[in-house]
């Protein structure tokens, strides 16, 4: 009870905005700069201080922000989630103010001082202009292996892929660098400029194919077997130690780029079989099944159809833990990866300690379970709210018909947001795990919640089978308090794999 407490208040401070003084406020402008050797943030902060006078600069808190980094763009596409605007024909530089945006630098330079001191409202209401964007749109067909790399891949000659883009001296000294290097060697070198085509989508892919760090998503970068060095400096004199020390360079870019070979979801999607595992293992919760159990019970002792009163009963439940985990998700993830991108190092520590907890106290009842101190178990529903749930399955009895149908089904919905306290704590762990993976689609997330609730309600829908086959509760209270040692053992465990997720990948 405690832990899931403390658990859901985690979730609300990660939904939360930080606290700021009353008069500041905060000014963000989004740009898009790939190459290393240009200084757009430098223009930018300067055109800033010479549109906004000194006294709305020191009350207010400006942050910049490179969207061809991963990070910096989920932000981007999350406050314009926001304001209410699509970040698709939007002309860049972009300067936001609350829910009000200003484009480019000419309408930045003259009207930023004015937004800034209204505090973002010019009354102006529109969403979007019709400039032509500077912002790729990520659902457009790419190839992350483009042919011409597939033919020097099957050549047996290594090859160099390098970024670069227009207008860039650093990448036409790196290539100059590459000219120099190549002589003498089996090398196949492969240039891709990013503002043509899709080959700014092929380089995110590579971005997170490699593993590229944020400080590094730029250009000009080259990706050689395995490795790659990113910006001229880097690339100038660490590029002839690379050539030299890597081996099988073809066989090893092949490896990193196997699973990036045609359009995809990240990896940082949430993982399908890590919630059917979780959600099934709280289908067996103790808490949920008693209720389950003493419901039949009373249906027994009547006429009515087990198995028709069983599914409105699970209709109930499942509707219930389904509009739960949307909404406490949705709500949450509005600005929950800007908040966790600032204190993500003092977050991460606390959900683990929270998942740590509640691991320690499923050890600790698996302890008492197998010593017969069952009266010691700590993991469960409240005493209190224990008796209400089951004051509101006695209501039940005696009923018939259509009302019985009715109660039964709003029994499946309160007793859920009742029993939620208990069985909702691996939930609260897979919806903290979920909203940590990053943005994902509508229908991607939708379809893991289906994936949970789906698994959570399987073990209820076999003891409905089996009860309804032999109109008796015994054989799978037997089974539950034999088997209540395997379930604390496995909860244990599950938060243990939580808390660390959290500390090694948070």
């Amino acid at each position: 009870m405690v832990v899931t407490v403390l658990i859901c208040i985690a979730t609300v401070l990660l939904g939360a905005a930080p606290v700021r003084a009353e008069e500041e406020t905060e000014v963000s402008i989004f740009y898009e700069n790939a190459c290393a050797a240009c200084r757009e943030d430098v223009e930018l902060e300067e055109l800033y201080r010479n549109s906004v006078p000194l006294e709305l600069r020191e009350r207010s808190e400006l942050r910049l922000y490179n969207i061809f980094e991963e990070s910096n763009r989920k932000t981007f596409e999350e406050i314009c989630a926001q304001s209410g605007v699509s970040p698709q024909g939007m002309q860049l530089p972009a300067l936001n103010v609350g829910n009000s945006w200003l484009y480019g630098t000419d309408e930045i330079g003259e009207k930023a001082a004015l937004l800034i001191e209204n505090g973002g409202m010019t009354g102006d209401d529109r969403s979007e202009k019709e400039n032509a964007s500077s912002v790729p749109e990520e659902e457009a067909d790419y190839e992350v292996i483009p042919s011409g790399l597939s033919e020097a891949l099957r050549s047996g000659k290594s090859p160099l892929v390098l970024f670069t883009t227009y207008s860039c001296e650093a990448c036409a000294a790196v290539k100059a660098c590459i000219d120099d290097f190549a002589e003498g060697r089996e090398l196949s070198v492969l240039e891709y400029n990013i503002a043509e085509g899709t080959n700014v989508q092929m380089i995110r892919a590579w971005f997170r194919a490699y593993g590229v760090d944020s400080s590094s998503q730029q250009v000009p970068i080259v990706f050689y077997g395995d490795k790659w060095l990113s910006g001229e400096e880097e690339i100038s004199s660490g590029l002839e130690a690379l050539l030299d020390s890597t081996d099988n360079a073809s066989d090893k870019m092949q490896g990193q780029l196997e699973d990036y070979s045609s359009p995809h979801l990240s990896d940082e999607l949430p993982n399908f079989a890590v919630l059917f595992g979780s959600g099934l293992l709280a289908g067996f919760n103790p808490c949920s099944v008693s209720m389950l159990l003493m419901l039949f019970s009373v249906i027994l002792t009547g006429q009515a159809s087990v198995r028709k009163n069983g599914l409105l009963y699970l209709g109930g439940k499942y509707l219930t833990y389904l509009g739960l985990g949307l909404g406490i998700y949705f709500a949450a993830s509005v600005v929950t990866q800007s908040v966790l991108d600032r204190v993500m190092g003092i977050v991460k520590i606390v959900l683990a300690v929270l998942f740590l907890a509640a691991a320690a106290l499923n050890f600790t009842d698996l302890y008492n379970v197998r010593r017969g101190n069952f009266g010691k178990i700590r993991m469960q529903l409240p005493s209190g709210l224990r008796r209400w749930n089951h004051s509101l399955i006695r209501r039940a009895q005696g009923l018939s018909g259509g009302l019985l149908s009715l109660v039964v089904f709003g029994l499946g919905v309160v007793i859920s947001i009742g029993e939620f306290f208990c069985t909702g704590q691996i939930y609260m762990a897979s919806i903290l795990y979920m909203l940590r993976q990053g943005s994902a689609p509508v229908f991607y997330i939708s379809a893991a919640f289906l994936v949970y609730v789906t698994a959570m309600c399987i073990p209820a829908v076999i003891f409905l089978i089996i009860i309804a086959k032999t109109r008796s509760i015994n054989r799978i209270s037997e089974f539950m308090l034999r088997r209540m040692d395997l379930v604390k053992l496995l909860n244990g465990l599950l938060f243990s794999a939580f808390a660390l997720y959290f500390l090694i990948f948070g």
